[in-house]
């Protein structure tokens, strides 16, 4: 008796991908978390025929359907390697890292579950989890692609300056590095506040600018339009962890999100848990590409 979440195969227009491209036993599960997050899947709820289409292309915020692997392999490398090439790498990374991938996959399906569930911080702990879960082995992941011991060796002792830090923190230092010399040094995050009334927008921003504001450097705040504010992909792992928490530590020398005053998490973590997802999705695009450099 299954007591998991089943990933089964939409079937849009009667196509169904072949193995390893596929879902369970005959899949492997590096791909099927692109899969899952490109919006190609569909979940059935463990004893029941209950299912929920995850449609939702994560890096685009839009429907996009499509189960054929050339198409996904297209968004994560372009012409960088061939198709053949992809597929060695999901194979062969879903064999030798395959605890931490299920692992991860799991995870992610519970994350947007909810979120396509309307369930906001339920959706959010299982990101804050996911992120738990790679703060130490992404970078170790990453410096592992990286030319020479000494490159590999340099760029973990940059990570590693108190030995207070806890392991989010290895995360949040790595982050940079990563996205150095890539398109993501540069890209920002809009968080959107449409459909949601003054008042409530006037006191998010006001919790926002007291409690989380002061320990992101690149929180910028719009004056006008529907982006309440922007985030630097950099310091996305910190504005996460900040968040967190700032809403679920009520520590007496910090400035606490005022739940009550903004009608409770749901209506904070709905305006966050998309971009969330999103820069999630590109970090573990850009540790995967990095990945194709070892294994091809």
């Amino acid at each position: 008796m299954s007591v998991k979440l089943q990933l089964i195969e939409p079937n849009v227009g009667l196509y169904c991908p072949e193995i390893p491209f596929v879902f369970n036993q005959n899949g492997c599960c590096v791909h099927e978390i692109f899969r899952i997050l490109t919006g190609s899947a569909n979940v059935r709820f463990p004893n029941s025929e209950k299912i929920i289409n995850l449609s939702e292309n994560q890096f685009i915020g839009k429907s996009w359907r499509s189960s054929n692997p050339k198409n996904i392999f297209n968004l994560l490398f372009s012409d960088s390697i061939s198709i053949d090439d992809y597929k060695d790498l999901v194979v062969n990374l879903s064999r030798s890292e395959s605890d931490f991938f299920c692992k991860l996959r799991d995870e992610l399906l519970l994350c947007l579950v909810n979120k396509k569930n309307k369930r906001y911080t339920e959706s959010f702990l299982y990101l804050y989890r996911i992120l738990e879960l790679m703060s130490v082995a992404f970078p170790m992941i990453y410096a592992s692609t990286q030319r020479g011991f000494q490159t590999s060796h340099d760029f973990l002792r940059a990570l590693i300056t108190n030995e207070k830090d806890g392991e989010l923190a290895v995360l949040q230092k790595a982050i940079p590095e990563l996205s150095k010399g890539s398109i993501l040094e540069d890209l920002t995050f809009d968080f959107d506040i449409s459909g949601n009334e003054l008042e409530f927008i006037r006191e998010i921003k006001n919790q926002i600018n007291i409690c989380i504001k002061p320990h992101i450097r690149s929180l910028v705040f719009e004056e006008d339009g529907d982006i309440l504010f922007h985030v630097h992909f950099n310091d996305m792992a910190k504005f996460i962890v900040t968040c967190r928490n700032r809403i679920f530590h009520y520590r007496i020398k910090e400035k606490n999100v005022n739940l009550g005053a903004i009608g409770g998490a749901d209506r904070f973590f709905h305006i966050i848990i998309d971009q969330s997802i999103k820069w999630f999705s590109l970090v573990l695009s850009e540790v995967i590409r990095a990945l194709s450099r070892k294994y091809i």
